[in-house]
């Protein structure tokens, strides 16, 4: 546990309530939350995921990335199995909203594998 968690353990709620560290500590953490909020919209703006977002999967993508981006468990992962799980078994019933991004993966992993393999002769 770190510290600061060990110290505000040992001190009973009535008396943190009324303490202006915990107060202050409260409103870093609401400032934290803001600021990955942000980040989390931002990143979720980027036209380039607009067709997994508004595909019959959207919803379980959008919680699953939000799950990962808040996670403080190490790895992050780890707090988002069900939220994965769910992105996952959505996408297994509905292989067609993601052929064409399937499509372009390969296209651009033959591409680089041929760039690789000329280069070398």
């Amino acid at each position: 546990m770190p510290a600061q968690a060990e110290s505000a353990a040992a001190v009973p709620a009535t008396e943190r309530s009324n303490d202006a560290g915990a107060s202050s500590t409260t409103s870093e953490q609401l400032e934290r939350d803001q600021e990955l909020d942000r980040q989390i919209e931002h990143a979720l703006a980027c036209p380039c995921i607009d067709d997994i977002k508004t595909g019959p999967c959207g919803q379980s993508f959008v919680g699953a990335f939000a799950c990962f981006m808040r996670s403080q468990a190490k790895p992050q992962e780890v707090d988002c199995l069900e939220a994965f799980t769910s992105m996952q078994e959505c996408m297994g019933k509905h292989p067609e909203a993601f052929s064409d991004i399937r499509q372009s993966m390969e296209a651009a992993l033959d591409h680089s594998t041929g760039a690789a393999q000329q280069g070398k002769g």
